[in-house]
C-alpha cells in the first residue's frame, strides 16, 4: 500500500505533466477554447491547493476543494462542448461597472 506522501508525489508529477499540456499554444483563437482552458487551469489550481493542504495535515479543508475542482472541470467541458454561444460571449465579456458596484 502506498503512503500518503507517495500518492501526493505521484499526483504532483501528474499535475506537472498536465500543466505542460496547458502551456501549449491554443489551436484556435476562439473565446470558447480560451475560456475552457482558463477553467482547466482553475481546476488544476484547486487540485494543487488541495494537495498542499492535505500534505500539511489539513485534510478536511483539502478534500473540500475537490468539489470546486470538479465544478471547474465540468464547467470547462460544458464551455467547450455544450454552452450556447450567448453564454460564451457573456463569460468572455468584461464586467460592467454597474455589475462590479453591486
Amino acid at each position: 500500500m502506498k503512503t500518503m506522501e507517495q500518492l501526493l508525489q505521484r499526483s504532483f508529477h501528474l499535475e506537472t505533466e498536465i500543466a505542460r499540456l496547458l502551456d501549449l499554444p491554443i489551436p484556435a483563437d476562439s473565446n470558447r477554447i480560451i475560456l475552457s482552458k482558463i477553467m482547466c487551469s482553475v481546476a488544476i489550481e484547486h487540485a494543487s491547493s488541495a494537495k498542499s493542504l492535505i500534505g500539511i495535515g489539513n485534510k478536511t479543508s483539502g478534500v473540500s476543494l475537490f468539489r470546486l475542482q470538479y465544478e471547474a472541470l465540468v464547467k470547462a467541458i460544458w464551455i467547450l462542448h455544450a454552452a450556447p454561444e450567448s453564454k460564451v460571449d457573456a463569460l468572455s465579456a468584461p464586467p460592467h461597472k454597474q455589475t462590479l458596484a453591486d
